[in-house]
This record gives C-alpha cells, structure tokens and sequence, in this order.
C-alpha cells in the first residue's frame, strides 16, 4: 500500500500532485529492492569473480541505492 504523503509547499518548494507522489513512492521502491532482490544472488554467481563483472555490479549496486535515496530526499524536501 501506498503511504499518502502530506501535498503542501514546503519553504518555496511547490508541493507535489497526489499522482507525483505515487509515481515517486513506485520509484523509490524499485531503485532500492533492486539491489535487495538481486545483488545476493549476483554475488554468488560464477561470473562475479570477473574483476570487470565485479566492478561493474559493484557501481550498479550503488548507483540503484543512490537513486532510492535521492528520491527519498526529492520526496522529503517537497512535503
């Protein structure tokens, strides 16, 4: 379930649209179970010992966590 978030200004932010919200809620949830869903399992895989696979894995895990958590604060700072 979708927690409703209170839709007003904060400071001169403008506030966002109950629709705004659900889409951002929808995509901070995505960007983080990204990483909880697959990151164990692609660790385990044969191909993880590949220095570049390793690498690139690496990035991606805290490129997806850093988008949840940008757009957490995106959604804190407009209310």
């Amino acid at each position: 379930q979708i927690h409703k978030l209170k839709l007003q200004a904060t400071g001169s932010k403008p506030a966002l649209s109950e629709d705004e919200v659900s889409m951002l809620l929808y995509f901070r949830k995505i960007e983080l179970m990204v990483m909880v869903q697959y990151a164990k399992e692609i660790k385990k895989m044969p191909s993880y010992m590949d220095a570049d696979i390793r690498e690139f894995s690496e990035a991606w895990e805290f490129e997806e966590t850093r988008h949840g958590v940008a757009v957490e604060e995106y959604l804190r700072i407009h209310g």
